[in-house]
């Protein structure tokens, strides 16, 4: 299949990419169970069951994922980027800023939380 005239599919077989074999600190995007194509990274193997934590969400959304060549698993793992989303175009604009003012930012642990200016 030529992908250069084709476009990025919007469905691969995951079998078919260079995900196995998966191991530690590996990372994927992951459809979790409310059918969101999330960042996750692979924090445990132990045979046919591969564990991965959602990059930016606590540990209790952690799960285990069967990867037997018949489990529908595999359908909700793909190669990093394969399935992306249109991102905006930055804002090029000037912020009206005031002090004391709450706002959602991104830290330095890839994590979202609310700020304040100071």
């Amino acid at each position: 299949q030529d992908l250069a005239n084709e476009g990025v599919p919007t469905r691969v077989d995951c079998r078919e990419l260079p995900l196995r074999p998966f191991y530690r600190h590996q990372w994927l995007d992951v459809k979790d169970k409310v059918n969101n194509w999330l960042e996750a990274q692979v924090i445990d193997v132990s045979g046919e069951d591969v564990f991965i934590h959602y990059k930016g969400w606590k540990d209790k959304f952690d799960e285990k994922l069967n990867v037997s060549e018949d489990s529908s698993d595999l359908d909700r793992i793909r190669a990093p980027l394969v399935q992306f989303h249109e991102h905006p175009e930055p804002y090029q604009g000037q912020l009206d800023l005031k002090l004391g003012q709450k706002l959602d930012v991104h830290d330095s642990s890839e994590k979202w939380c609310e700020g304040e200016v100071i």
